[in-house]
């Protein structure tokens, strides 16, 4: 099979953006039919990259955290329009500031608010309400510890005005946890890594996962130097917080099973259910309002809108389908699926605030991906 434009975006990759390591992997019903690893996984280039290689897939985590809402919904645990207060108490009393005044708002958020970013949250995590929380919880500071505090400093507009990227997924995950009567790794574990056959993928790295991770680097975008990095994720500021919305330290392949998956109707390779096609398809409908619509293109351009955790195409272009969907990741992954052609394609690489990945790299992938698609005989 010939993937010559697939080829040409991971070699601008690596050699124009100096990637140092990184993998792709396109999927197609249950069978790899690219996969190309480039560079090394170590600062002092002993270790060629390979696919046993971790990453911090950082943002990604949302797509696994929204499935498994979805999976509790289809069980009859969750439901959608359920007000957020209804498993978090701490949110019964939470306020929105109008004009520095802070008072209850007109509409309680709900679940949904909390999986399109539209609760009224932000992406703050250096508050003095949670460094103070921090500070008195220590390493006992865990997702429900975040989300009660984030019921304190309240929102910063009514549920369903706007759009913000946020820590609403996070605040999802703490719900998913009180919901399920598990915690969110176990749930996950059990719901989606164990039937899918999934393995290496944690909130919880530990000590030991810096041996498995591909290198960490920081991007410096006034140079364009990439300097090593600390292998932390500054999204999870405790050790024991299972972030829904960015905790994820996984293999590159991990991802590629989740996004077959949700190609392919719910069924993995071998034929197990892990969500309807019906669920899926809920996943990526966008629903976003015209306003929220224009907030969200300060992230995404068009034709994109967002659904339940992903970026999600509202109609076809230069061949690439409508309705693929996926989302990215703050050291460079990029995850993608399209339900009409049974196609998905993963990206991993290990570089914080890197620019040229999100503006040059993903864009070639995914034109490059149906560019070559088309020209297979399949």
């Amino acid at each position: 099979m010939n993937w010559e434009n697939l080829d040409r975006c991971i070699k601008m990759a690596h050699e124009k953006y100096l990637v140092p390591a990184g993998e792709c992997r396109v999927m197609h019903m249950g069978s790899v039919l690219y996969y190309k690893c480039f560079g090394y996984s170590d600062v002092a280039q002993t270790r060629p990259a390979g696919p046993d290689d971790m990453y911090y897939i950082f943002s990604v985590t949302k797509i696994f955290t929204n499935l498994a809402a979805m999976q509790l919904v289809e069980k009859g645990l969750l439901r959608v329009d359920d007000l957020v207060e209804d498993y978090l108490p701490s949110w019964k009393n939470i306020k929105v500031t109008h004009s520095s005044q802070m008072s209850r708002p007109k509409t309680k958020p709900t679940i949904e608010h909390l999986m399109t970013m539209t609760a009224g949250l932000n992406y703050e995590l250096s508050t003095p309400d949670i460094l103070d929380a921090l500070k008195n919880k220590g390493d006992a500071f865990l997702i429900r510890d975040l989300s009660d505090v984030l019921a304190i400093t309240g929102l910063d507009f009514e549920p369903g005005e706007h759009f913000c990227y946020s820590l609403c997924h996070d605040v999802l995950g703490a719900v998913l946890e009180v919901a399920s009567g598990n915690d969110l790794e176990t749930l996950m574990k059990e719901n989606i890594w164990a039937p899918c056959g999934m393995q290496d993928i944690t909130f919880f790295p530990g000590e030991t996962g810096e041996l498995k991770a591909s290198a960490m680097y920081a991007y410096n975008e006034e140079t364009g130097e990439l300097l090593p990095d600390a292998f932390s994720n500054n999204y999870a500021p405790a050790p024991k917080l299972a972030s829904g919305g960015a905790g994820l330290f996984s293999t590159s392949q991990n991802i590629s099973i989740l996004m077959d998956v949700l190609s392919n109707g719910g069924l993995t390779a071998q034929g197990v259910r892990i969500i309807s096609e019906a669920s899926i398809n809920e996943m990526r409908k966008n629903r976003l309002n015209s306003i929220q619509l224009s907030e969200f293109r300060n992230m995404k351009p068009e034709p994109y809108g967002y659904g339940y955790g992903v970026r999600t195409r509202m109609r076809e272009e230069d061949g690439i389908s409508e309705g693929e969907f996926g989302w990215d990741g703050a050291a460079g992954a990029y995850a993608l699926a399209d339900p009409m052609t049974g196609l998905s394609l993963v990206y991993t690489q290990h570089i914080r605030g890197h620019g040229p990945s999100y503006g040059k790299v993903h864009p070639c992938l995914i034109k490059a991906l149906y560019k070559d698609y088309r020209a297979l005989d399949l």
